[in-house]
């Protein structure tokens, strides 16, 4: 995933990007439901999806 993501961002820079912002803003909504929900959670989410 962190692969991924670094890839997606290299050819420009995220702040003039819309793609990888939104895609940064995913991840970080992601992160942060990670840490505060259970992991079975997870599966009713719709937008996280991986990479």
């Amino acid at each position: 995933m962190g692969k991924a993501i670094k890839h997606i961002k290299s050819p420009g820079s995220p702040k003039n990007n819309p793609f990888t912002k939104a895609l940064a803003d995913k991840k970080r909504i992601a992160d942060a439901l990670c840490k505060n929900m259970p992991l079975k959670n997870l599966k009713d989410i719709k937008f996280v999806k991986p990479l």
